[in-house]
C-alpha cells in the first residue's frame, strides 16, 4: 500500500511539474526574469524526465510493499521541487514582472 501511494505521489507531482513548464512555454506562467525564464522550466524538463526514468527503472523491479530509502529521496526531491516552483512563479519572482497577486498571464 505505501509503495503504491508514493509512485502516485511521483507521478503527480511530475505532471505538475510538466504542466507548469508548458505553461510557462505558452506564456501564460513567468518566473519575472523575461528571456531567462526558459531556464526553470528547461530545469523542470530534466526533473521530470529523472523522474519518469526513475519510475520506469525501479517499477518491476521490487515487489514488495516496503519504502526503500531511494524512493523515498526522490520524492523528497520532487516535493522540494514543487514547492520551489510554486514559491518562484508567485512570491519570489523576477524584478521583469513582480508578484501582483496573480499567476496567470491571460
Amino acid at each position: 500500500m505505501k509503495r503504491i501511494f508514493y509512485r502516485t505521489l511521483l507521478v503527480f507531482v511530475s505532471a505538475l511539474l510538466l504542466i507548469i513548464s508548458f505553461f510557462n512555454y505558452k506564456g501564460y506562467i513567468h518566473f519575472g526574469h523575461g528571456i531567462l525564464d526558459f531556464f526553470p522550466s528547461l530545469l523542470l524538463l530534466v526533473i521530470v524526465v529523472a523522474l519518469i526514468f526513475f519510475l520506469s527503472i525501479h517499477l518491476d523491479r521490487k515487489n514488495s510493499e516496503n519504502i526503500n530509502s531511494v524512493e523515498k529521496i526522490w520524492l523528497l526531491i520532487s516535493l522540494a521541487s514543487l514547492l520551489i516552483t510554486i514559491l518562484f512563479i508567485t512570491v519570489f519572482r523576477g524584478p521583469m514582472s513582480p508578484w501582483n497577486g496573480e499567476i496567470f498571464f491571460f
